[in-house]
């Protein structure tokens, strides 16, 4: 809680009476429009806690505190998972990157440790799972910002897995920003999902578009077929964006990150004159 008088975030006094701000000694009881819980909480107060780890008594609002409680509320409901390697359970070293099958998701009723590891499902996903461009993006979003820092790590695993793991005491304010806003909204960077988007159809076409388009307007047109053969390459994708915003069919970004887009459509809005046009 923010005192309304002069911004401090301390406060004196038992939560049940005489709470007064400790800069200013601004009353809490002229805080009503503050709900009392709320009030405790910031004050870091617990009836079972008879002291914090910083050393003041039962209630206080230290950064460490207000830190750990910011933690906890930000990996509620997210995985956590326990390093464990044949190299050993003490965890890994430095920075880089660990393999996925190094981190086992805690069983129900394990409570975290400073030392377990954070694996946001928003940045995380594989070639054959839910996740598409939005979690790609975040990934590599997220890692541009925070992978430098001690004790986060880019996690790679069979299949395309992809993941970022973040050791529970190296957890910064900047990371919960991120990852409470994601919970509002699902993309960090709406420049780098686009980019990430545009990839994945430049990928597509070399990989399977630019051939079924091409076979389609050979099948609608037999008697073109030697025009068409003769179109370049920029030809043949110039054509195919020409028919695809005439047709109003664009691409689709589907699970694993992979664009598709209907080249059946995109063929049935083409005419002679659109090949014999000198594209």
């Amino acid at each position: 809680m923010i005192c309304t008088k002069c911004y401090c975030t301390k406060w004196t006094g038992e939560p049940e009476s005489n709470v007064k701000c400790a800069n200013c000694e601004h009353s809490y009881e002229e805080h009503s429009e503050l709900n009392f819980d709320d009030m405790c909480r910031a004050m870091g107060y617990d009836e079972t806690l008879k002291a914090c780890e910083c050393g003041a008594p039962g209630a206080c609002d230290c950064a460490a505190r207000r830190q750990a409680v910011a933690v906890k509320d930000c990996i509620k409901g997210q995985p956590v998972c326990r390093w464990d390697s044949y190299r050993g359970t003490d965890g890994p070293k430095g920075q880089g990157r660990l393999g996925y099958g190094d981190l086992k998701g805690l069983k129900a009723g394990v409570e975290p440790t400073n030392i377990d590891f954070l694996m946001p499902e928003i940045l995380s996903g594989s070639d054959y799972g839910s996740s598409g461009s939005v979690e790609v993006s975040n990934h590599r979003v997220f890692l541009t910002r925070y992978g430098m820092l001690p004790n986060v790590y880019d996690v790679y695993g069979g299949a395309g897995t992809f993941a970022v793991a973040i050791r529970l005491d190296s957890i910064t304010p900047d990371m919960i920003y991120d990852l409470n806003a994601l919970k509002d909204y699902p993309v960090l960077d709406e420049e780098d999902h686009s980019e990430v988007e545009r990839d994945a159809e430049e990928i597509a076409w070399d990989n399977w578009a630019r051939h079924d388009f091409v076979k389609g307007l050979t099948k609608k047109f037999p008697a073109l077929e030697d025009a068409i053969d003769d179109l370049g390459k920029a030809a043949v994708e110039a054509l195919f964006y020409n028919l695809r915003d005439r047709t109003n069919t664009y691409w689709e970004n589907e699970a694993g990150n992979n664009a598709f887009i209907h080249i059946d459509r995109i063929v049935e809005g083409a005419t002679e004159q659109d090949i014999l046009g000198g594209w």
